[in-house]
């Protein structure tokens, strides 16, 4: 636990299965201290739409979108209000 309390930044890339994480790693991805989330996916945009919905409702925003070169993603915390 102390040891994830730690974690700033991270990156998903698991040929395929990133939205399958993403989404059993809610706890993790809600950390007050991760500033920030790399995901490379496949491309498929319904996946990627469910992808940022999900970030999105933990409190990410896209920062940068390489889109082509190998679909990553870089998802960054949004600042509170």
């Amino acid at each position: 636990q102390e040891m994830i309390a730690g974690v700033t930044h991270i990156k998903i890339d698991i040929d395929g299965l990133e939205l399958e994480v993403i989404k059993g790693s809610r706890q993790l991805l809600s950390s007050a201290n991760l500033k920030s989330v790399l995901i490379e996916d496949d491309g498929n945009d319904a996946t990627k739409q469910e992808r940022d919905a999900i970030m999105h409702e933990l409190g990410y925003t896209v920062s940068s979108d390489f889109g082509s070169q190998d679909q990553y993603t870089v998802f960054e915390r949004t600042p509170p209000a």
